[in-house]
């Protein structure tokens, strides 16, 4: 009997509930795939790009010249680099070497179209103008007693957070700076100035722990401690800035572990022990019931602070990357497409940094050198895919002195890698006239074959037998599924729960678009 699947795209990758239990739809586990337009996708990989990095890279940010050139700020502990017309550039500020490290790194944005960098252990740099002619300098009118865990832009403004003034710490602090003209940065940081709008307030009030990180959300900057959530609003006049509590028991799990997203009206964030997003209101979990309890398992309790959050706008996604146990830096992302609502996973190689930008290549196939088939070839005719006005991500490798270039090719840094998705404790055994879907975990039943809708490249189908609700899960190849020429795979076992596993290692993409299996059941149920 042929048991006509729910849509098997709709739920994602689901690790918190029994399996048995999930819907049928709800996959158990996966890497390297993507549910995309009610399919299963193979992600694409990554390349190098940016090549012969001088510097082990931790930090990245993008801009463009007054010329729309394109420029990588890259930046390392000591020095900084500047990435521009196909070269490296030393911009560090002259005679200096910074003082980074591996837990914290750098921080910034742009300020306008201004460059800010700040790493906590010296005065926050600037990049005025954009060229690799010019070096950092230490932001202007910044005071010079006084240093920042964080510096972030919004809007007009600078927020320096956990403030060191005078040789004392203010881990509370959070310092507004007076709003910067166009074209130039803050003109003030004194507080005690009636002239100016500048604003410092100490969230002490709240046992939130440290102030972390901040992130514009439309009108507001979003202020985060480790387990409490503030924002500050603009109002002018003698009150300059409006703030309150937002979540008095959410904070954040450490300095950049959050991202906006939906045209900066939503925030994504890991908070310690859930992924959230919210826009100054309710928050929703992400992972309640989906993964919360696994990552919490996974994530590394020694190098946690190296996690960070990322917004891979083209795709529709937000990453939370994070060292696994064991790992020194972030090996595994949890990716999360707020088109879908679906989670996924995807491995990485020991990113320090994940940042949005534009590179601009000429890629994809010619007659030369394109060795796939009509049905099986997906890749573009030599163009620009990632053409300047499209965001895409590009992450720094410091243990190599690599960047990757994200979403580029099938490859991973030029060797093919696993793509897989898979589900197990299916019930499924029959369909009942009104084409109602019947359960039954304990009867047995007999896999005669399972139909396959896809295109794309070959893939590999593994079909599982268990006999327990618990019991050990085993394993079978049962061939290769070339989509254009097959239909369908035949299993011939019997067995009470099953499940199936579809995945390929070859420089090949493929989508499965639809599932049917064959089983009859055997006896009564």
């Amino acid at each position: 009997m042929k048991i006509p699947w729910p849509s098997i795209a709709k739920l994602g990758i689901v690790r918190d509930v029994k399996d048995y239990l999930l819907p049928l739809n709800a996959w158990t586990e996966g890497r390297g795939i993507r549910f995309q337009d009610e399919g299963i996708v193979r992600s694409k990989g990554y390349q190098e790009v940016m090549q012969g990095c001088p510097v082990a890279p931790y930090w990245l940010l993008h801009a463009f010249d007054l010329a729309r050139e394109s420029h990588w700020l890259v930046a390392g502990l000591g020095k900084v680099y500047d990435y521009s017309a196909g070269g490296y550039t030393e911009i560090t500020k002259l005679a200096t070497t910074y003082g980074a490290e591996e837990d914290t790194i750098w921080n910034g944005g742009l300020l306008g179209n201004i460059p800010v960098l700040n790493n906590g252990r010296n005065k926050p740099q600037m990049w005025a103008p954009i060229a690799s002619a010019t070096r950092l300098v230490d932001l202007s009118n910044w005071p010079a007693t006084h240093l920042a865990t964080v510096v972030k832009p919004f809007k007009e403004f600078l927020f320096a957070l956990d403030i060191t003034e005078g040789g004392t710490r203010f881990p509370h602090r959070v310092r507004i700076s007076h709003p910067a003209a166009p074209g130039s940065v803050p003109s003030s940081w004194d507080d005690t100035d009636p002239t100016k709008s500048v604003y410092a307030k100490d969230l002490s009030e709240y046992a939130g722990g440290f102030v972390l990180d901040c992130q514009g959300l439309g009108p507001y900057c979003i202020v985060y401690k480790e387990h409490s959530t503030h924002y500050f609003q603009f109002i002018g006049g003698a009150n300059k800035w409006k703030n309150d509590v937002i979540f008095d028991k959410i904070g954040i799990l450490d300095t950049h572990c959050v991202v906006p997203f939906a045209q900066n009206a939503q925030h994504f964030v890991m908070t310690g022990d859930d992924v959230i997003y919210h826009n100054a209101q309710a928050p929703t979990s992400i992972l309640t019931k989906r993964g919360r309890r696994w990552l919490q398992a996974n994530l590394s309790a020694s190098t946690y602070k190296r996690s960070f959050c990322v917004h891979n706008e083209a795709e529709g996604e937000c990453w939370f990357c994070f060292p696994t146990e064991g790992s020194s830096w972030p090996t595994l992302a949890l990716v999360w497409n707020y088109r879908e609502n679906t989670v996924t996973y995807r491995e990485l190689d020991n990113v320090s940094f994940i940042s949005g930008g534009s590179v601009q290549q000429s890629v994809g196939d010619t007659w030369d050198t394109d060795v796939d088939s009509w049905d099986a070839d997906l890749t573009p005719w030599d163009t620009f895919t990632h053409p300047p006005f499209i965001t895409r991500l590009v992450g720094a490798k410091p243990t190599a002195s690599k960047h990757f270039h994200f979403d580029m090719t099938e490859q991973a840094d030029g060797s093919n890698f696993r793509a897989y998705v898979e589900r197990t404790g299916l019930d499924a055994i029959g369909v009942t006239r009104d084409g109602e879907i019947i359960r039954n975990r304990e009867a047995m039943r007999f896999l005669r074959r399972i139909y396959i809708q896809a295109q794309g490249a070959p893939f590999d189908v593994w079909i599982a037998t268990q006999q327990e609700n618990d019991g050990a899960v085993t394993w079978q190849n049962e061939g290769t599924f070339t989509p254009g020429s097959d239909q369908f795979v035949d299993i011939g076992r019997s067995t009470k729960l099953w499940g199936m596993r579809f995945e390929s290692q070859a420089n090949a993409s493929w989508t499965i678009e639809g599932l049917e299996p064959d089983i009859e059941p055997l006896g009564e149920y």
